[in-house]
C-alpha cells in the first residue's frame, strides 16, 4: 500500500507539472510554474488523477503479493495434505525441504499440520498393533497366518529359496512362585527373543503357537529348535520354572510339501509322532 500510494503521488505530480508547463507554453519557467493560478475545478480532475493512479497500483502491488506470498504457498499446503500419509510419515521431511520461502502464518499452518499428523500416526500404529497381535502374549493372531504362509510360498516358487514352519505344543508348565498367566506371557516372550526379527510368531492357544522362518532350510530349523530347547533348559535352572513342550517343522520343498496344506499337514503329522514318542 505504501509502496502504491507513493508511485501515485510522484506520478500525479510529474504530470500536474507536464500540464500546467504545456499551459504556460513560451512563458514557461520555474518561476511562471510556481505563481501559476490554478482553476478550483482543475483541484478534483488532479484528485481524481491520483485516485485512478492510486487504485490500479495498488491493485496491482497486491495481486502480486497474494499470488506469490499467500496463493502459492497455500496451494503447496493443499497438496502436502492431499499425498500425506500414515505409514511414511519421514517421506514429508523430503517434500518440505527447501521450502524456505513460506511466509510465517503459512509455515505456522504447515508446523501445525504435522505435529497433528505425527499424534495421528502414533494413534495409527497402536491401533494396528492391536488389529494383528494377541493382547495376552504379545505374537501375532492367528487370522494372520494363512496370509503369512501362503506369501511364504509364493516367494519360495518365485525367488526358489526355502523356509520352514515351526510347531510349538506346549505340555504343560511347572511354575510355583508365579501365576500361570505370567508363566505363558515369560515362554511366549522367550519365543520371539529366541526368533529373528524376520520371523513371525503366532498365537494359537495357550497350548499351541506357529513360527514361520523365512529364508530357512532344515538345518536352519533344526537350528532354531536347538536354541530354543537350550533356553528354557537355562530358564528351568535359573528360576525352577519347568516348561515341557515339543517342536516339529516342515521346510518347502519336495520332501515336506510345495503349498500350504502339505506343509501344515507335515508338519502336524511330525508333531503327533513326537507326542506319542514324549507320552
Amino acid at each position: 500500500m505504501s509502496m502504491a500510494l507513493l508511485f501515485a503521488m510522484s506520478l500525479t505530480v510529474v504530470l500536474s507539472v507536464g500540464i500546467v508547463w504545456w499551459i504556460l507554453g513560451e512563458e514557461a519557467s520555474f518561476e511562471n510554474l510556481v505563481r501559476f493560478d490554478v482553476s478550483i475545478l482543475t483541484i478534483p480532475f488532479f484528485l481524481l488523477m491520483f485516485v485512478l493512479f492510486f487504485y490500479f497500483t495498488q491493485k496491482y502491488y497486491t495481486e502480486q503479493f497474494v499470488e506469490e506470498e499467500l496463493v502459492k504457498p497455500l496451494k503447496y499446503i493443499a497438496h502436502e495434505i492431499s499425498v500425506l500419509r500414515f505409514d511414511h510419515p519421514q517421506d514429508q521431511e523430503e517434500v518440505r525441504g527447501g521450502r524456505d520461502d513460506l511466509v510465517y502464518e503459512v509455515d505456522e499452518i504447515y508446523t501445525a499440520l504435522k505435529s497433528h499428523i505425527s499424534q495421528f500416526q502414533s494413534i495409527y500404529d497402536k491401533f494396528d498393533a492391536l488389529m494383528v497381535t494377541d493382547h495376552k502374549t504379545g505374537l501375532l493372531r492367528r487370522d494372520h497366518m494363512d496370509a503369512c504362509i501362503r506369501q511364504e510360498v509364493f516367494l519360495a516358487e518365485r525367488y526358489r529359496r526355502s523356509f520352514s514352519i515351526t510347531l510349538v505344543h506346549l505340555i504343560k508348565m511347572t511354575a510355583k512362585n508365579i501365576a500361570p498367566d505370567e508363566a505363558l506371557a515369560y515362554f511366549t516372550g522367550q519365543l520371539r527373543e529366541e526368533t529373528r526379527k524376520a520371523d513371525s510368531v503366532f498365537y494359537i492357544n495357550d497350548k499351541l503357537f506357529v513360527i514361520v522362518s523365512p529364508e530357512t532350510d532344515d538345518q536352519g530349523v533344526l537350528a532354531l529348535q536347538r536354541s530354543l530347547n537350550e533356553r528354557f533348559l537355562d530358564h528351568l535352572n535359573e528360576t525352577g520354572v519347568d516348561y515341557q513342550f515339543v517342536l516339529a517343522s516342515s521346510t518347502y520343498g519336495e520332501a515336506d510339501g510345495l503349498n500350504y496344506k502339505e506343509l501344515i499337514a507335515t508338519a502336524k503329522k511330525r508333531l503327533q509322532q513326537t507326542l506319542k514318542l514324549n507320552a
